[in-house]
């Protein structure tokens, strides 16, 4: 058991990881991205496939994080000669280690001296070259006999590493489903018996958790594959081991987990929020269910009101003047959820002030205060973040995994709605029917941004052109003359309200055509009724399809062509492991709306702790939100065209 004495520091377990980047679907922007994580983790090595060498080395200069070469994968059946010619080619490319896949049929059939003959071969030209050599045995085919013999062989031979598994041994379990156990207890203990003292053990395949680490390490094994690396070693600092990762590129990275830590917990996190309205106390609500965060101040259109909206909900300062606001509370984080008018001079406020900021989209009205803001973030190395929440449903996490995963294959059609029906009455009104108010859109900009952000965050795509038609359905619209409370559905005398002219748009169709010739379409609207907040996705791949409805967020459809069609539940044990760190509950345990935005504050705020922003944010910044004011501009200006514009 690992205990305070012998528990191992951060930067130990980093060089117990090869960062396995092997699956067959991996593009190069993916390999890139993996070493990326290999480095900036300080990992071992980085195992990829042969021809990836050189571009992992490059991205591993200046650290001491090796690529590792995998022949013969993923089932071992190339010829002896051919293994050769891949382990010379590979050393010769850079690789300081090289794993190699037994041929498993010879396994198999007995034949000892052929297995024997090829693992010696090709640990001498490795051996030559100056690599090592690790022999992936492929354990969940093997009689406990075989394995033993292999160790044995392997120990004769003098090899560097034996190796639990390829993670790709996938075999017919006793559900009727094809899996793999890969390293087991029972496999690993085996493994360590039978082969000699001087000879290390890999472990790979389901090696998943820190737990999972610690307790193979406990086993003897000295080098484990995963593909889970971030997640293991942020949960050894959340748990606080000792020591750090010594990387300079890993900067804010870690701000992902650092919120919980205990050392940084002792001073809470001042919070402003400026804009409390419906979705302001969205905000409000979801900050105080972090730890170590509170909010402090703020601000509303008027003394009075903002007094009365403090009172409510017991913030004890109230601004009608956010500039005042950000002199005397000095909080370290400002959200903004203001009018959109009103976006652009707040968040230049509260930059210039050394305020770190999270604003509602739009980020601003046109796209070039929207890059202003951007540089002037960047300038002032503050944290800034875009509220767009819709990505931290589970679910929408999970489909973003199976795509990365390949599951989905390429995907070749998107299709989205985002459909409400609160200004369905033409008595419904709301400053966003204003244009001096909302910009030159409103439903594509408040709710089809949202819609438009999802998409391409789980594609992974690009919009590159768009055709749009928008629709007033009220050209006038009946402004009370009253205070009436959006979303409360009362109706006044008729001569309580003012005819208003309507200059933006109640729904929208949009076609999408994205980078990599995908087809997609896009409906958004907030005259629809019943609709009360309904987004619906749905992607469709070469291998499979998914659909997501937010109105049933604990369920995502899984779409086949060949088996029965399954619909996937949100239970953090049967989701990806990325997905589970935006999951708080069990499964059958509710989580919505306003989970979304406390899981997308929780990662914010981690980077607020650490005083900066990442160097890869995990959340949506502001150059997110300049992309789909760029997206906007772009497809109010197809409508106004009636043409297909490019982005």
């Amino acid at each position: 058991m690992t205990t305070a004495t012998n528990q191992p520091t951060v930067n130990e377990l980093a060089k117990m990881i090869d960062h396995s980047l092997l699956h067959p679907t991996m593009s190069d922007a993916e390999v890139q991205a993996g070493c990326e994580i290999s480095r900036d983790y300080n990992v071992a090595t980085a195992c990829v496939k042969p021809y990836s060498i050189r571009q992992a080395l490059e991205i591993f200069e200046g650290t001491d994080v090796m690529a590792c070469a995998v022949i013969g994968f993923p089932h071992g059946n190339s010829t002896t000669g051919i293994k050769v010619v891949e382990a010379e080619s590979a050393a010769l490319a850079g690789a300081l280690e090289i794993d190699m896949v037994v041929n498993n049929g010879k396994v198999k059939s007995g034949e000892w001296a052929y297995v024997k003959r090829e693992i010696a071969l090709i640990n001498e030209v490795v051996v030559g070259s100056g690599s090592i050599l690790k022999v992936i045995f492929e354990n969940d085919y093997l009689t406990t006999a075989e394995i033993i013999r292999l160790c044995e062989i392997c120990s004769e031979v003098n090899v560097a590493f034996v190796k639990t598994s390829t993670g790709y041994g996938f075999v017919k379990q006793a559900d009727g489903q094809y899996n793999y156990k890969g390293a087991t207890v029972e496999h690993l203990k085996l493994m360590r018996k039978h082969t000699a003292p001087h000879i290390h053990i890999k472990a790979a395949g389901g090696v998943r958790t820190l737990d999972d680490l610690l307790m193979v390490r406990e086993l003897g094994v000295t080098r484990i594959g995963a593909t889970a690396t971030k997640v293991i070693l942020n949960e050894a600092i959340r748990r606080g081991f000792a020591g750090s990762v010594p990387n300079p590129h890993l900067e804010g990275v870690l701000a992902a987990v650092a919120y919980m830590s205990t050392e940084l917990a002792d001073k809470p996190v001042k919070v402003a929020v400026a804009g409390i309205g419906f979705i302001g106390q969205v905000h409000i609500e979801s900050l105080r269910r972090l730890p170590g965060v509170e909010v402090v101040a703020l601000c509303h259109s008027s003394q009075g009101s903002a007094e009365a909206k403090a009172k409510a909900w017991h913030v004890p300062r109230a601004y009608a003047d956010f500039g005042a606001m950000l002199a005397e509370v000095k909080p370290d984080c400002v959200h903004i959820a203001t009018p959109n008018s009103l976006h652009y001079a707040m968040v230049k406020a509260a930059l210039q002030a050394g305020v770190h900021v999270v604003c509602e989209k739009p980020l601003a009205l046109t796209v070039a205060e929207a890059q202003e803001l951007l540089a002037l973030a960047k300038e002032k190395k503050l944290v800034h973040a875009v509220h767009f929440n819709v990505r931290y449903y589970p679910l929408v996490r999970e489909m973003k995994r199976l795509r990365e995963k390949g599951d989905l294959g390429r995907i070749h059609s998107v299709l989205g709605t985002y459909l409400q029906d609160w200004l369905f009455y033409a008595t419904d009104y709301n400053w966003r029917v204003e244009a001096a108010q909302t910009g030159d859109s409103k439903v594509v900009a408040d709710i089809g941004s949202h819609l438009i952000d999802l998409i391409e965050y789980v594609s992974g795509l690009e919009v590159v052109e768009v055709m749009a038609d928008f629709s007033t359905v009220h050209p006038v619209r009946k402004k009370p003359k009253k205070a009436v409370e959006t979303y409360s559905g009362k109706l006044l005398a008729e001569s309580d309200y003012d005819d208003v002219a309507v200059q933006v748009e109640d729904q929208a169709n949009i076609l999408l055509r994205f980078g990599n010739g995908a087809r997609g379409s896009v409906s958004v609207s907030q005259v629809a009724a019943g609709r009360k907040n309904d987004v619906n996705v749905e992607f469709s791949g070469s291998k499979s399809s998914v659909a997501w409805d937010s109105t049933r967020p604990d369920e995502l459809w899984v779409g086949l062509r060949d088996t029965a069609n399954r619909v996937l539940l949100r239970d953090p044990s049967l989701v990806d492991i990325e997905t589970r760190g935006i999951i708080s509950y069990p499964g059958g345990h509710n989580e919505g709306f306003g989970d979304t935005s406390k899981q997308l504050y929780r990662e914010i705020y981690a980077a607020v702790r650490q005083g900066a922003q990442p160097a890869n944010p995990s959340y949506p910044t502001f150059a997110h939100g300049l992309r789909e004011l760029l997206l906007c501009d772009k497809i109010v200006e197809s409508n106004r065209k009636q043409a297909w514009v490019k982005v």
